[in-house]
């Protein structure tokens, strides 16, 4: 009987099945902080992700596809929101972004006014092919709350 890691790591069978495949990665809660701010006044978050960032440009074949899930922020304030963009500019693969209950969803839209399959109001939900796959997204944050809504 195979063990769950040989399960999920079955080679490919040809270079061509690995060409056809989408690759999607994801990285989360970065809670970035405004330049020169600590995360909780303990972490740079803002290195963090520089080095995640970095590691995913690294990757090769390069993802599809990055998902940037929240929190994005850590207190929804549009410097922070300033900042993700600066840090995320560096990241090689197209990005999508999607709120935690950190975020601000106006501040959020604002800051990704130019991210055409965000909606401009509302819940941040949308759709979206990558490759062979349907994304869906569901923003389930719950505005100047700290919790989710199913």
């Amino acid at each position: 009987m195979l063990d769950s890691f040989e399960q999920n790591n079955v080679p490919f069978t040809s270079f061509v099945e690995r060409l056809a495949m989408t690759c999607i990665a994801q990285i989360s809660d970065i809670h970035v902080r405004p330049k020169g701010e600590l995360y909780q006044d303990l972490v740079d978050s803002n290195a963090m992700l520089a080095r995640a960032i970095a590691a995913l440009n690294a990757v090769r074949p390069a993802p599809d596809l990055v998902i940037v899930t929240g929190d994005l922020v850590d207190e929804g304030r549009p410097a922070e929101y300033a900042m993700v963009r600066e840090l995320l500019a560096a990241l090689t693969p197209p990005y999508i972004v999607m709120p935690g209950n950190h975020d601000n969803r106006d501040h959020l839209q604002e800051a990704f006014a130019d991210h055409p399959w965000l909606p401009r109001s509302g819940p941040l939900h949308f759709a979206r092919d990558v490759g062979t796959v349907r994304l869906i997204a569901l923003d389930t944050s719950v505005p100047d709350e700290h919790h989710g809504d199913a």
